[in-house]
């Protein structure tokens, strides 16, 4: 089992210090002990069309989450800003830090640039900076609830650990993105604890050891939009182990722009094809016949979640017919899609959302 970073006494000086950490985080609810560093990625895929005051709103719940563990963790965390962009643009993305997310100012922070970054590539040149023993991924568009930080590093206690997902979920304010936080691949913020479950890695709210991560290569390389994760998971439970599941919770914003939503249907299914072809079987009859057995599984879950959970997000009861025409429209989308993909209509060309998608 890879070494554990951190672990050694250039970590924890002393056993006093052991105590103090798990005294602390005792008193807050949560047992941890030999609690090594803490780097975390945060992924800014968005920078340039995100506003000032979500940003703000964003990068402030991460320092409130930050500074009543700063006292007890063995350094401060270190915090890397990756953002798709030139190595140059470094300073600018920090002046924006400080100035959007004045409670970071003070932090270790770091930012890089990676020259038409898509997701998983900033998430690995972030983490190709990192030091700290437990890697932490977050995401520009994701604010983080009152004891993320304890409930993402406590199942590290255990030495087996080597991965650690949160409970991300959608935010929602309007018919949309109430369909969305039904239908979408997020369990709820509530009443959903066996979708919850179920879920293997979200990527914008995930820990991991970082020996681990670097010794499987970090997030895989795909040409597919949502892949990679799925493919570290893979990776994952190839080893024999798996990924815990704790309640610490992001809200992500809600997915915005009926054109992205449209396009964000079709790469699904896309991206599905990808998934079965590498992790299941390459055929194209399997895979077709996965497509459609897909479909009909997505089609029966919009319609259960919207019928039994509508009330849980406020969607009132004239809404569900637009509703359930919603989520079968999104989801037949990205049948077509997965089903022309497995029978050879798309090739294997580099998903990025196309500029008519692109929220401004």
């Amino acid at each position: 089992m890879p070494a554990v970073a951190g672990d050694g006494p250039a970590t924890l000086e002393c056993t006093e210090a052991v105590l103090a950490i798990a005294a602390h985080f005792n008193a807050a609810g949560v047992t941890l002990v030999a609690l090594p560093s803490v780097s975390i990625v945060v992924e800014m895929e968005n920078i340039k069309t995100v506003e000032p005051d979500l940003l703000g709103v964003v990068l402030e719940s991460l320092a409130a989450q930050l500074k009543p563990h700063l006292g007890a963790l063995p350094r401060p965390p270190q915090i890397i800003f990756s953002y798709p962009g030139q190595p140059d643009e470094r300073e600018e993305v920090l002046h924006r830090i400080r100035r959007d997310g004045p409670g970071l100012a003070a932090m270790d922070l770091d930012a890089v640039g990676t020259p038409d970054g898509r997701y998983y590539e900033m998430k690995n040149a972030g983490a190709a900076r990192a030091d700290g023993g437990i890697l932490i991924f977050v995401d520009s568009d994701v604010e983080l609830a009152d004891g993320w930080l304890g409930k993402l590093l406590e199942p590290f206690n255990d030495a087996t650990t080597m991965a650690v997902s949160g409970h991300t979920f959608l935010r929602h304010d309007n018919f949309a993105s109430r369909t969305l936080a039904l239908i979408w691949i997020f369990a709820l913020e509530r009443g959903d604890d066996r979708e919850a479950a179920r879920r293997s890695i979200n990527a914008n709210n995930a820990a991991f050891r970082l020996d681990w991560f670097r010794s499987v290569g970090g997030f895989p390389y795909d040409p597919g939009f949502k892949v990679s994760c799925a493919l570290l998971y893979y990776r994952l439970r190839q080893q024999g182990l798996d990924c815990v599941r704790a309640d610490a919770r992001a809200r992500h914003e809600p997915l915005r722009g009926w054109r992205f939503l449209l396009w964000r249907a079709a790469v699904t299914g896309r991206d599905a094809d990808r998934k079965y072809r590498l992790m299941k079987s390459p055929s194209r009859a399997r895979r077709l016949r996965h497509a459609g057995s897909r479909w009909g599984t997505m089609l029966w879950r919009s319609t259960r979640r919207i019928l039994g959970k509508r009330k849980i997000v406020g969607l009132p009861l004239w809404q569900v017919p637009a509703a359930l025409l919603m989520g079968w429209g999104f989801y037949s989308i990205a049948f077509v899609n997965q089903a022309a993909s497995a029978i050879g209509l798309f090739g294997n060309a580099v998903e990025h959302v196309p500029d008519y998608a692109e929220v401004h």
